[in-house]
């Protein structure tokens, strides 16, 4: 009975902004039809210096992983700064069998290149720029409120006087 496992690495987030949380989350599957023992999950791609980690560890070990099961860790980190990121894939080190001298080597999926917004350019894109909606309203009471008084005021003139008994 030996463990088989398969590993995949996602990167959750829709938009990658810099100063904003990013999460990854890991699965491994164990196909095999014994359990894995000593799994060691490494992933190296978030150097200290572009990213700070807010959530989870970059290296995670459980002791045992029964066959046909699976685990899930998920990591959040932040940018610290804009610009295109290769994100590489985790190695997971395993034993297949208790009995096994040697460790077993494994890669996850990699998601890729991503590129990290600014958080200045992302916010000029989603904000609600409620400040340029009311500038906006503001300019165009001017164009439309002083028509309407000049047609208000010849409409009073040419209404008919109405009958008194």
């Amino acid at each position: 009975l030996t463990a088989n496992l398969l590993v995949s690495k996602v990167v959750l987030n829709k938009y990658l902004v810099q100063g904003k949380d990013l999460t990854v989350e890991y699965n491994i599957y164990n196909v095999g039809d014994g359990p894995a023992y000593n799994v060691l999950l490494r992933d190296a791609t978030f150097p200290e210096s572009d990213f700070e980690v807010v959530s989870g560890m970059v290296e995670v070990k459980w002791d045992k992983i029964p066959a046909g099961e699976n685990v899930t860790h998920a990591l959040v980190v932040v940018p610290l700064r804009p610009g295109y990121f290769n994100f590489t894939s985790a190695d997971v080190t395993y034993k297949a069998s208790e009995s096994a001298q040697e460790a077993q080597i494994g890669y996850s999926s990699s998601p890729g290149e991503g590129g990290i917004v600014s958080l200045v350019d992302f916010e000029r894109v989603f904000s609600p720029h409620v400040a340029d909606w009311a500038v906006f309203a503001l300019m165009t009471v001017p164009t439309l409120a002083f028509p309407y008084f000049l047609w208000l005021q010849s409409h009073k003139q040419y209404l008919p006087k109405s009958k008194r008994s």
